[in-house]
């Protein structure tokens, strides 16, 4: 009976630990745990060099869906990727002032200081800073402009090229832009956590500030008792190194963690452009005299009012064509300024239907000067309606990091699960030492361990082509 007696106390104790752990969080999966813990991360679709520009908006701009972008920085020209050391920088740009974050976890309401060039560099490595800045122009040739975002519209429209570094260590808040972003990795790594837009309801349910789009949760320890939608909110995972290119859709909520790796320094640069809901393929049909990479000085930074452009554009993004009644319908001032605006864009008062193309060329600032009271009322968006597309492709779910250098090549196509190459691409996977399989749940495809070689251009231009189909398809302009 004695004996009895123990066990039944012993259970009760364990019964009322239990309640105590659950009660508070500690059995939740993820909970005070870095962000992205409370489940396996999917994958992001990637190829292994720039994106021609029609491929890049149809299939990742238009769809809303990330893209990696192996190693194209050491392949193509761009100045900074190789000049970009802290003597050159202190030589050439030292009298630069710049922005400093004081410190490398993000807190927005923590204020900035500004400093030279110069006096960054002789600090990063021993303080807790992160240069933040808009790339001064005095820079602007040693970083060049992606093919990717040379034409069919984005080349006007944009915003921003920001430089960041560090001696790594640094980590974003979870946060979402209301444009897209294309970033780069020029020294050291990072890895960024994606959340599509779609789960906005789950990450904006708790603790999040609408003034500034970013979530108070703490990335490196998620209170899923505080935050508790979080753990239904499936991610993506993408680890960048130096060379690599990430883009990073409008309004995904995304979290960057940035290593310093041997050198203990990290520098990245990102274009910032506002959203286009369509794209003038026309201005693409030449892509292939463009050169893969431009310096970014041949490019002039749009007007910020593109940003308004965009948004009043939104809730029309799935008409081939706008008719006078449906663009009135969307602006909350009323039919008169509206038609007024509908008219003005057009250029004739017997118009009755607006095309893509006068949507995007009517000029923005006049615009807003001339009907103030229209923009200030703003547009009808109604989220839950926007973008109900097709299915999705998903994309490749990569398992691992890519190691910098192995002693195995293998060429990155784009796949997606219907792609006709498929099982030629399982088979060079397995030649390359790696294994891929066609996941039986829902016919996706899965590649495991794949390892990639970094060669240099000289290299690649060494390497004899093996047959007529490789000669034809080592075309710097290749469709992708």
């Amino acid at each position: 009976m004695k004996y009895i007696k123990m066990q039944t106390q012993n259970m009760c104790a364990l019964f009322i630990v239990l309640m105590l752990k659950f009660a508070s969080g500690e059995t939740l999966k993820g909970h005070h745990q870095p962000l992205g813990s409370h489940t396996s991360p999917r994958g992001v679709t990637f190829i292994g060099k720039f994106s021609s520009p029609g491929v890049f908006y149809e299939n990742f701009v238009k769809e809303s869906q990330p893209l990696l972008m192996k190693s194209p920085l050491l392949d193509n020209p761009f100045p900074a990727f190789e000049k970009w050391t802290d003597g050159y920088l202190r030589e050439e740009y030292g009298s630069e002032v710049v922005s400093v974050e004081q410190s490398k976890k993000e807190k927005r309401n923590k204020p900035t200081s500004t400093m030279t060039l110069h006096e960054f560099l002789d600090l990063y490595q021993k303080k807790n800073v992160y240069l933040v800045q808009s790339l001064p122009s005095s820079m602007k040739d040693d970083v060049h402009l992606p093919i990717t975002l040379q034409c069919g519209g984005i080349q006007h429209v944009l915003q921003d090229t920001v430089l960041w570094m560090s001696s790594g260590g640094t980590k974003s808040v979870l946060h979402s832009d209301k444009l897209d972003n294309l970033l780069c990795v020029l020294s050291g790594t990072k890895d960024v956590i994606l959340i599509d837009k779609v789960h906005k309801s789950d990450v904006e349910a708790h603790g999040f500030v609408q003034e500034g789009t970013y979530s108070t949760v703490d990335v490196d320890s998620v209170n899923l008792m505080q935050f508790p939608r979080l753990k239904a909110v499936p991610w993506h995972r993408a680890h960048l190194q130096a060379g690599d290119c990430i883009y990073i859709p409008y309004k995904w909520y995304h979290q960057v963690n940035s290593f310093g790796g041997e050198k203990n320094r990290n520098v990245a640069v990102n274009y910032w452009f506002s959203h286009r809901w369509w794209h003038n393929a026309t201005d693409c049909r030449q892509f292939q005299q463009l050169n893969v990479t431009e310096p970014l000085s041949k490019f002039k930074l749009a007007s910020t009012n593109e940003q308004i452009r965009s948004h009043i554009l939104e809730p029309l993004s799935e008409m081939d064509s706008i008719s006078k009644a449906d663009f009135v319908s969307v602006f909350l001032a009323g039919a008169a300024p509206a038609e007024e605006f509908f008219h003005y864009i057009a250029k004739e008062e017997t118009a009755e239907v607006l095309s893509w193309a006068q949507l995007y060329t009517f000029d923005i600032d006049e615009a807003v000067m001339k009907f103030p009271e229209l923009f200030a009322a703003g547009v009808k968006l109604q989220e839950e309606n926007i973008h109900k597309k097709k299915p999705r492709k998903e994309p490749i779910i990569v398992q691992g990091d890519f190691p910098e250098r192995s002693d195995r090549t293998i060429n990155i196509p784009m796949i997606t699960p219907d792609d006709e190459e498929f099982e030629k691409m399982l088979e060079d996977v397995a030649k390359h030492g790696g294994s891929a399989n066609i996941n039986p749940a829902d016919k996706r495809p899965v590649i495991d361990d794949v390892k990639v070689k970094v060669t240099s251009k000289k290299q690649q231009q060494d390497r004899k082509p093996d047959s007529e189909n490789e000669k034809t398809s080592s075309h710097k302009h290749d469709e992708f």
